[in-house]
């Protein structure tokens, strides 16, 4: 979990920075906002040392304080993810 600031309210660009083993890509995920939810499954990115970016989805967020949840969709098949950071990228209409 994580507390973030947002300056201006909007719809922003959810991005991941992760690395994932092949052997135990698949898991499912799901990061919790009070703008809503995004659920996905992590991708391998060939092994444990290789990260990758990605645009996993867009979220509503209003200004302000408050919480960022990532956490396993269900019971996870081993390590889940290794993760780097989430970005949040402002998406210019």
């Amino acid at each position: 979990m994580w507390v973030i600031e947002v300056a201006r309210p909007g719809k922003y660009a959810v991005e991941f920075d992760w690395a994932c083993d092949a052997s135990v890509a698949g898991n499912p995920w799901l990061l919790e906002t009070a703008g809503g939810n995004l659920t996905g499954e992590v991708e391998t990115t060939g092994n444990w040392d290789t990260f990758r970016q990605k645009k996993v989805g867009t979220l509503p967020f209003a200004a302000g304080r408050q919480r960022l949840v990532l956490r396993p969709a269900k019971k996870p098949q081993g390590a889940m993810i290794d993760l780097k950071s989430i970005r949040l990228v402002p998406v210019k209409l």
